[in-house]
């Protein structure tokens, strides 16, 4: 990706072989799948319950963290794995508000994507984070935003249906 990211579409071009690592493979993934599903949910072309929140969720973790952009990483002074941390988490929370979705819950796209994402967290050796001056992994940060998109879901899913609102964009 360090190829791609400093000569963009150059860099994509003269990729060889042993470029294509799994690691690289799953990032690329993530960055492709998220970002196409992301612009399509948050459009409205996918729609479920939560779709615009989610797409607009795994559209900013695909698109503007996970390729670690030189722009983004000098304007706001991150390091390039805590960039992809901050894509991880937009991507756990926006499946977790899927998973919420009683029809979607039992989907393997979601639960694959999840995997994957942590997957990647694991590959990259993400930063632990700080939380009351202890370390805490980083797959197990990704993990509570899943949590916390599960629930926000939920408490998203049943406001919509006690109001009585048949919305699938909201």
């Amino acid at each position: 990706m360090d190829a791609i990211r400093s000569k963009g579409i150059e860099g994509l071009l003269q990729l060889t072989k042993e470029d294509v690592t799994p690691e690289f493979a799953v990032h690329a993934w993530l960055i492709v799948f998220m970002t196409g599903v992301g612009l399509l949910k948050a459009s409205g072309k996918l729609p479920h319950l939560n779709s615009r929140t989610v797409g607009l969720l795994e559209l900013v973790g695909g698109l503007v963290f996970l390729p670690g952009w030189p722009q983004l990483l000098e304007a706001t002074k991150l390091h390039i794995k805590m960039s992809y941390l901050i894509g991880c988490l937009f991507i756990m929370s926006g499946l977790g508000m899927v998973i919420a979705d009683p029809k979607k819950r039992v989907s393997p796209v979601c639960w694959i994507h999840a995997g994957l994402t942590l997957l990647f967290i694991h590959q990259q050796k993400l930063p632990e984070v700080l939380l009351m001056n202890n370390p805490v992994p980083a797959v197990f940060i990704a993990g509570a935003f899943l949590v916390y998109g599960i629930i926000l879901g939920a408490v998203r899913n049943s406001s919509s249906s006690e109001s009585g609102s048949k919305d699938k964009s909201a």
